[in-house]
């Protein structure tokens, strides 16, 4: 670990911990807390309101940096798309999807019948030839804009931008590459 790896402007106090009355070390950045108790990262009861979750990311990755524990991060929707559905059910992800299209078109609304529920109708109605995760999946592959969530996305969303999620996620099922390749998982 080099110095230039952390981040700046972190603050380091050594407080009691309330239950154990042992000390701990507290770190502090942008309004975030997480304290470090031997080998261990805790993220502490805090008001999150008006704080960053990537600068929480960043602080917890800076902790766990100093304390030399390696940081795994999760692939994105697309490279799991990518890398782990082999072609048999790339195709019958491809089907239900194209069957939730189907049914998203008639009977698609943003709080009655959302794009999970048109998929999982879809899933359960074509007898549930794959894992519903795998459709979930897909689907956040297909997102429009990189970092956004499913269910904000179908909160905001028209039902010619369903239509077009679901083009667009049947589109990976054959390969065909996604609009916006950087999505969170």
């Amino acid at each position: 670990m080099t110095t230039a790896d952390l981040i700046t402007g972190i603050d380091v106090d050594h407080t009691q911990y309330p239950r154990r009355g042992q000390i701990i070390t507290r770190l502090s950045w942008r309004g975030w807390q997480v304290d470090l108790d031997g080998l261990s990262v805790r993220v502490p009861q805090q008001d999150s309101a008006d704080n960053s979750i990537d600068d929480l990311a960043t602080l917890l990755h800076t902790a766990y940096q100093m304390l030399d524990i390696p940081v795994v991060r999760r692939p994105s929707a697309l490279t799991i798309l990518q890398t782990r559905l082999p072609a048999p059910l790339a195709a019958e992800t491809a089907h239900v999807l194209q069957v939730a299209q189907h049914l998203a078109d008639k009977r698609w609304h943003r709080s009655s019948f959302d794009v999970y529920a048109c998929t999982k109708q879809a899933w359960r109605d074509a007898g549930m030839p794959v894992p519903y995760a795998a459709l979930v999946t897909t689907l956040r592959a297909a997102l429009p804009q990189p970092g956004s969530s499913l269910a904000d996305h179908n909160h905001t969303a028209t039902a010619a931008a369903i239509h077009t999620l679901y083009d667009q996620a049947i589109g990976l099922c054959a390969g065909r590459p996604a609009a916006h390749t950087s999505r969170i998982a």
